[in-house]
C-alpha cells in the first residue's frame, strides 16, 4: 500500500486542483458592452438581456467624447475601444481607458479578423472600410463598403466580417476590398452593435429600446432577450465577447504559496 502523501507534496496537489477549478470559472466568456452616451462599460447577461456596470470610460472627440466600438484580442487579452477621433485600450475589469492615439475622425465600430492580426473599423458617414494599427491608432483605407450609416461590426469564426446599419440591413464585408454584400434587409429596425459568440451565434442590440437579442444570419429574424439592457445603456455602440482577466487568482496564488513556505520553514506546516 502506498504511503499517504504529506507535507509540501500534498499541498501542491491540493493547490493545483484548486487552480484548475478556479480557472474553469474564470475562463467563462462574457458579453461586454459600451454605451455611446454614458460611456458606461459592463457585462450583459445573455440569458436575461440586462447589463451590470463595471465602470465608466473617458473618451475624447470633436463632438463631446463618445465610446463607439469594442474589440477584444483573444491572444493578447487586450480590449480596445474607440471614440470618433481616437483609439483606446479599456480595462476589462473597470472600464478605465488609456489613449493609444488619434484614429481618423469619422469611423465607428471595431472588429479583429479571426486570427487577431488585423483590426478593422468603418465610417458611419460614408461607409469607408479601414484597417487600424492597434499600437498607434493610425488607419489605412481599404475601400468603400457602400453601406449607408453602418454602426456595428463583428467577425465570424470562419473569418467572414459582418456589418449592420441603422436601417435594419445586415451585410458581409470583404476585408481585402471593403466591398459589401447584402445578406438581409429584414431586420426589425436598426442595430447599433453586433457580436458573434464562440458558437457563431450573432447577438445584437437594437437602437429602438436597446434590446438584446440573437439574429439569424440567413433570414434576419430577431429573437429578443429580456426587456431592455438597462437605463445606463441607451445607445450601446460596442459589443464583444471576451474572457475576464483572472486578476484575483494571479494575486492570491503567490500569496498562498509564500505563506505556506514560511510556515513550513518555521516548522508549523501540518497539511496532510
Amino acid at each position: 500500500m502506498d504511503k499517504p502523501l504529506r507535507g509540501y507534496t500534498a499541498f501542491l496537489i491540493v493547490l493545483a486542483t484548486t487552480v484548475l477549478s478556479i480557472s474553469n470559472v474564470v475562463a467563462a466568456v462574457s458579453l461586454y458592452a459600451l454605451d455611446g452616451r454614458s460611456n458606461t462599460f459592463g457585462i450583459i447577461d445573455t440569458t436575461a438581456g440586462a447589463a451590470s456596470s463595471l465602470g465608466v470610460g473617458t473618451f475624447s472627440d470633436s463632438i463631446g467624447g463618445h465610446g463607439i466600438g469594442l474589440a477584444y484580442n483573444s491572444i493578447t487579452g487586450v480590449m480596445y475601444a474607440r471614440s470618433f477621433d481616437n483609439l483606446y485600450t479599456i480595462d476589462i475589469g473597470t472600464g478605465a481607458t488609456t489613449l493609444i492615439g488619434p484614429s481618423h475622425n469619422d469611423i465607428t465600430g471595431l472588429t479583429f479578423d479571426s486570427s487577431f492580426t488585423t483590426l478593422y473599423s468603418i465610417s458611419q458617414y460614408d461607409g469607408s472600410f479601414y484597417s487600424v494599427n492597434p499600437d498607434t491608432g493610425a488607419t489605412t483605407l481599404i475601400g468603400n463598403s457602400g453601406i449607408l450609416t453602418p454602426l456595428g461590426l463583428s467577425t465570424r469564426s470562419d473569418g467572414t466580417i459582418f456589418g449592420v446599419n441603422i436601417y435594419g440591413r445586415l451585410y458581409t464585408i470583404d476585408p481585402h476590398t471593403g466591398a459589401s454584400t447584402l445578406i438581409t434587409n429584414g431586420l426589425p429596425g436598426g442595430f447599433s452593435s453586433i457580436a458573434f459568440d464562440a458558437d457563431d451565434i450573432l447577438y445584437g442590440v437594437k437602437i429602438d429600446g436597446d434590446f438584446l437579442g440573437t439574429i439569424d444570419t440567413s433570414n434576419g429574424s430577431f429573437s429578443q432577450i429580456g426587456s431592455g439592457v438597462g437605463p445606463q445603456y441607451t445607445d450601446v455602440r460596442g459589443l464583444v465577447f471576451a474572457v475576464p482577466e483572472p486578476t484575483s487568482l494571479a494575486i492570491s496564488l503567490p500569496l498562498i504559496t509564500t505563506i505556506y513556505a514560511n510556515r513550513r520553514r518555521n516548522g508549523r506546516a501540518k497539511i496532510i
